[in-house]
């Protein structure tokens, strides 16, 4: 999928619940979902965590991100874990940070700009 694309399509989900339930599926063999945001203790101005599902050829991935790594110059997730016995993971992560690292940004940053949204509604 390409980024434009990614960004125009997340911009138009303006709901919280929609956004977290929707797969993004960035190549026929990779899909990706930003199902939970941690936002900063007694502060809903920033995020401070996101996990994120993954799927990459059938096989399933959980990760871990930090707003202060999602911004960094370098891309590299906190933790990422198999839910199964796959040698996938090492072409996983190289995949991700090598080509689909800004797509990630979008959808994380979409999420946290919808959970402030969110908190801050009467």
């Amino acid at each position: 999928m390409k980024l434009d694309y990614l960004k125009e399509i997340s911009e138009s989900i303006n709901d919280f619940e929609d956004f977290i339930l929707t797969g993004w599926m960035l190549t026929p063999n990779l899909k990706v979902r930003v199902n939970e945001i941690e936002m900063k203790p007694d502060e809903y101005t920033e995020a401070d965590l996101f996990r994120i599902q993954l799927e990459f050829h059938g096989e399933h991935y959980e990760a871990t991100l930090t707003k202060k790594r999602l911004n960094g110059d370098f891309p590299c997730f906190a933790m990422i874990e198999s839910f199964s016995e796959s040698n996938l993971m090492s072409s996983l992560v190289e995949l991700i940070e090598d080509e689909f690292w800004e797509h990630i940004k979008v959808l994380c940053l979409r999420l946290e700009q919808l959970e402030i949204l969110e908190s801050s509604a009467p």
